[in-house]
């Protein structure tokens, strides 16, 4: 199984988890949790790299994290339930780190545009 499948696996996963039984949650979560290492590992974009760099295809992986969050916040299981909205929390961060770039670098952008149309 490649990225992308990967990747569609994890999407209908995210879109059907409110009220999953918790053996699809887990198994979201573990799903999730690769392909972000395996996008990591496979260097398809880096923190350092402007967003119009990054390859339209590769723009949905950055979901990834919202993703995770999102489907670690569906865990119901009481012994687990703690350490899985910290962890969700810590994966909607990431996420929120990466929109904070993009929307900075865009602001940057649109203001360079409006200098030079000047």
């Amino acid at each position: 199984m490649g990225l992308d499948d990967d990747y569609n696996a994890i999407y209908n996963i995210f879109v059907s988890c409110h009220g999953a039984d918790e053996t699809l949650i887990n198994e979201g979560a573990e799903k999730t949790r690769k392909a972000i290492s395996a996008v990591r590992e496979a260097s398809l974009s880096s923190e350092n790299e402007s967003l119009e760099e990054i390859q339209t295809p590769m723009l949905k992986f950055l979901f990834l994290e919202f993703y995770l969050g999102k489907i670690l916040t569906q865990k119901m299981s009481m012994d687990q339930r703690l350490s899985s909205l910290r962890a969700a929390k810590g994966s909607f961060a990431t996420f929120w780190r990466v929109l904070s770039l993009a929307g900075d670098e865009y602001r940057r952008c649109k203001a360079s545009r409006n200098l030079l149309s000047k």
